[in-house]
């Protein structure tokens, strides 16, 4: 996916290329391919797009992204979910869910609030403006810096209103902008990953 966003489509298609022989493997080839990442889960699963014109891997990358699954989807897919599993000694959190761009274009926005609202210690509230592009973009966030921390501002203003003690998210480069966003305007809220903060409600029994 950088690769491509970086305009170099060869290099793209060769690295998808290798990813597909490497889980063609005897040992792995019929096992589903999970991704915690909504950028890797778009990257992957765009495979068939990016080697749509290459008769030898065309059919090859669909087999593969037939087979690509995201984090909360795959859980609750599979009924992963604990039903009597979070512990019930923490204090209420309250807490917003950022939805990545590769995750909303996909459809998948409804999942990860599911979980959410699964454990007990969470409160979910949603941002008064909606889901926004956290304005990181890949390179973007490089190429226009300026333009990228306007955009993450107006998020962390928005996010401010509503009081929340945290934004949970599942796409790395969210994560990295809404720390460095939160860090430089001083906030108390806290920015994580939605799968490490489903493990810290876990009982550890």
């Amino acid at each position: 996916l950088a690769a491509k966003a970086a305009g170099d489509p060869e290099q793209a298609k060769g690295l998808a290329r290798r990813t597909i022989a490497l889980f063609a493997s005897e040992a792995v080839r019929d096992l589903p391919v999970f991704t915690s990442c909504a950028s890797c889960y778009a990257g992957l699963k765009g495979y068939p797009a990016l080697l749509a014109n290459d008769p030898d891997w065309r059919d090859q990358a669909q087999a593969f992204a037939n087979r690509v699954w995201e984090f909360s989807s795959f859980i609750l897919q599979h009924r992963l979910t604990p039903t009597e599993g979070f512990r019930s000694d923490l204090p209420v959190r309250t807490i917003v869910y950022h939805d990545p761009c590769h995750l909303r274009f996909a459809g998948i926005t409804a999942p990860p609030r599911q979980l959410l609202r699964q454990a007990p210690g969470l409160k979910l509230l949603e941002r008064p403006h909606g889901p926004q592009c956290c304005g990181l973009g890949g390179l973007f966030h490089i190429s226009h810096a300026d333009l990228s921390q306007a955009i993450r501002q107006r998020l962390i203003d928005d996010l401010l209103t509503t009081g929340a003690e945290l934004v949970v998210s599942s796409c790395s480069g969210c994560l990295l902008q809404w720390q460095q966003g939160l860090a430089a305007t001083g906030a108390k809220a806290r920015a994580t990953h939605l799968a490490l903060l489903l493990a810290q409600q876990l009982d550890p029994t």
